[in-house]
């Protein structure tokens, strides 16, 4: 089984379909519309193994972040926080 990155070019947008760039890491197929979403779907892989998927932890997490992270307007001055629930 070959190793690496490939990109499928063939795109026949009679069906609406998406360029596919897929690559091949021990013994798995990753597949994603871009070279960068591959690359970072490889990387989750690689960090996290087969549980790359973001927990329900995870996400509560990140909505804490996000929700104290102010949004700046030109003058500088603090204009809405990042996420409004």
């Amino acid at each position: 089984m070959r190793s690496g990155l490939f990109y499928n070019g063939s795109v026949d947008l009679s069906t609406n379909a998406h360029p596919c760039f897929t690559a091949r890491k021990d013994g798995r197929l990753f597949g994603a519309a871009s070279a960068e979403e591959l690359l970072g779907v490889i990387a989750m892989w690689e960090a996290r193994g087969e549980n790359w998927r973001a927990t329900e932890d995870d996400v509560r997490l990140s909505r804490e972040i996000l929700d104290s992270v102010p949004i700046y307007g030109p003058d500088g001055t603090i204009i809405e926080k990042f996420l409004d629930e």
